[in-house]
């Protein structure tokens, strides 16, 4: 069951990175100020999602995690990727 969910959980985000990529050529100019992503608790995304149904984007992260902050520094601070995910998540 674990080895399922976590094969599911690489198979969606790397989707996601994949339509991800289509965003960044409408990065936002260097003279405008950039975005953040804007998080939720777990709790806040349910009750959202009741009110206006989107896919729920789950972040994993852990201190210890090379690859987590690597998605934190160069990922999630694209502004394509940041664009995207605040519209559609």
């Amino acid at each position: 069951m674990k080895k399922t969910f976590l094969l599911f959980s690489i198979l969606a985000f790397l989707s996601f990175l994949s339509l991800a990529q289509k965003e960044v050529q409408n990065a936002v100019p260097a003279n405008q100020s950039i975005a953040k992503i804007k998080w939720y608790t777990f709790e806040q995304a349910v009750a959202l999602q009741e009110k206006q149904p989107k896919t729920i984007l789950i972040d994993m992260y852990t201190d210890w995690c090379g690859w987590c902050k690597k998605m934190d520094e160069v990922t999630f601070s694209n502004p394509g990727i940041v664009s995207y995910v605040n519209r559609h998540f």
